[in-house]
């Protein structure tokens, strides 16, 4: 496990208690700069997978929930390349990846999204 995915599964939840400024001043020491876009900060990042990552903050100080989702094959075609079976094919991956690195947890989950018609692993409070 990588330094971004220790920090995002581990530090911000357990030792920064999901703020939000000590969240991105770890992720920026880490080589990240988060992107603000609203209530949201995103950033790319590799670990074994190339994973999309999205943080959301419903005040700005505190972080509400993290989530990561992977990039597939496919990916780079948008809606138009989207399908029921990719969004199942990437919750596989994700939860082997999940299983692999030892992240299940309560307040982790892998989930397909019907509303949104996507698939993430999912870090709440």
């Amino acid at each position: 496990m990588n330094a971004i995915t220790d920090a995002l599964f581990h530090a911000i939840p357990e030792k920064l208690a999901f703020g939000v400024e000590p969240a991105l001043q770890m992720l920026k020491s880490l080589g990240q700069n988060p992107e603000r876009k609203g209530p949201f900060y995103i950033f790319e990042y590799t670990d074994d997978l190339h994973f999309h990552v999205c943080i959301s903050t419903a005040d700005h100080k505190s972080i509400s929930w993290i989530s990561l989702s992977a990039h597939i094959s496919g990916d780079e075609a948008g809606w138009s390349g989207w399908t029921k079976e990719k969004e199942m094919d990437r919750l596989k991956i994700q939860a082997d990846w999940l299983s692999k690195n030892s992240l299940m947890d309560d307040r982790i989950s892998n989930l397909f999204s019907p509303q949104d018609g996507c698939s993430s692993i999912v870090i709440e409070k």
